[in-house]
């Protein structure tokens, strides 16, 4: 059966976001703001629940982006803002001066709710080596393997007390073409993170860039999944047919692997021109589903949005997310 979970921080609720600018402004106290945030993440959970979501997020509004918990420092609001693998998402980025300051970090404190099957999207060891601000003297191989294991120790306990997934992001994976010793070290470095996880699923997210150069070494990694961005530059387009996305990729359907292929084909970083333009139905996204297994009916498939980071209006995104339900609901009655 088609597994279906969003990926990632989701777009805050107009209350939400209007709320974060008056805390901002000193209108309002980080306990107000904390309460709203609060019950927008149980909304969101209610919409997971009703679209019969496999896994289920609390929309990680508590991040801020997936870099944030890790970035060692006190004073977030000084760190450098910065793009995003050559998109308008923006984090802080870390600025790492020793090594010996990489450890664990209790993620429990950045869930707003608690909930059965529940997922979270981190930031993998490469796109984090990438994104830090590192001191002279370290180099970024070691950044990322320390940072590895301080994920997997973060992730360990929460995978014991009830975090059924874990979706691992890595989106500047795909911003050059990755030498063979790149790929080797982010083997370990993932094989150091998911061999303590042994009570969660893990995906890897390839999001912002085409899967194409990198799909091969993509399967080598020890994950279950691999989530891949279908629309990685189609911001402002009308949907596509869903005979053309799926020719284009092609190549996701070539090799058997026993992995799970999440399909990102639900634009979630731009709706459009208008609303009309850029939600996808139903039937659109369970055809993209259909038109892949006739690819090759062995493997297995799922559905998400195209991004660790929903960029649209909530009632957009929430309206999406409602068809990705009903989506699913269809591949069910066709045995998918």
């Amino acid at each position: 059966m088609a597994v279906l979970h969003h990926t990632g921080i989701y777009a805050y609720s107009r209350e939400h976001a209007l709320a974060a600018r008056r805390k901002n402004r000193g209108e309002i106290t980080a306990e107000e703001l904390q309460k709203i945030r609060s019950s927008d993440s149980k909304k969101f959970l209610d919409e997971q629940i009703s679209a019969r979501c496999d896994y289920l997020s609390d929309g990680q509004f508590s991040w801020k982006d997936l870099a944030r918990p890790f970035c060692y420092s006190e004073n977030e609001e000084n760190l450098e803002m910065v793009r995003r693998a050559d998109t308008n998402t923006f984090a802080r980025r870390p600025n790492i001066t020793s090594l010996a300051g990489i450890g664990r970090v209790d993620l429990s404190k950045f869930l707003l709710h608690r909930v059965k099957n529940q997922q979270l999207a981190v930031l993998g060891p490469y796109s984090y080596g990438q994104l830090a601000k590192v001191a002279t003297g370290i180099s970024i191989e070691e950044l990322q393997a320390a940072y590895a294991k301080a994920l997997s120790q973060s992730l360990s306990s929460l995978a014991n007390n009830g975090i059924a997934h874990v979706l691992i992001s890595e989106p500047n994976l795909g911003e050059k073409d990755i030498s063979v010793d790149i790929w080797e070290q982010e083997k370990e470095n993932l094989k150091t993170i998911t061999s303590s996880l042994e009570n969660a699923k893990t995906t890897l997210g390839f999001f912002f860039y085409k899967a194409n150069s990198a799909w091969q070494n993509l399967l080598e990694l020890s994950v279950d999944n691999i989530a891949v961005d279908m629309r990685p530059r189609d911001y402002f387009n009308p949907t596509p047919a869903a005979k053309i996305l799926v020719n284009s990729h092609s190549y996701l359907f070539e090799s058997d692997t026993d992995k799970q292929i999440i399909l990102g084909c639900v634009n979630g970083r731009n709706g459009g021109f208008t609303p009309n333009k850029g939600l996808e139905s139903a039937e659109w996204i369970a055809d993209v589903v259909r038109l892949a297994n006739k690819q090759n009916n062995s493997l297995k498939f799922g559905i998400t949005f195209s991004t660790d980071e929903t960029i649209l209006t909530r009632g957009l995104a929430d309206a999406k997310l409602k068809n990705m339900g009903s989506a699913k609901k269809l591949l069910a009655e066709d045995g998918l």
